[in-house]
């Protein structure tokens, strides 16, 4: 029975010294890891932000047209 606590005891230990070092180690990689992909995000958000511009642009090239073309004829 002393060994089975002896043991459980060990493992509670190691784990709680262990702990933080592990967490460090993969805090950097997932601080790197979300950046990649807020700078993908943004890239992406800036993309659809053009895109959308662009058909906005030309659905007023659009309907001007129609316009000129009645005042010519």
């Amino acid at each position: 029975m002393s060994n089975s606590m002896g043991i459980a005891s060990l493992f509670v230990v190691s784990s709680l010294v262990f702990s933080p070092l592990v967490s460090a180690s993969e805090s950097q990689t997932f601080v790197a890891r979300n950046a990649a992909r807020q700078a993908q995000l943004e890239k992406s958000q800036q993309q659809a932000a053009t895109k959308a511009q662009d058909l906005r642009t030309r659905q007023k090239l659009v309907k001007q047209q129609p316009d000129q073309t009645a005042e010519k004829g």
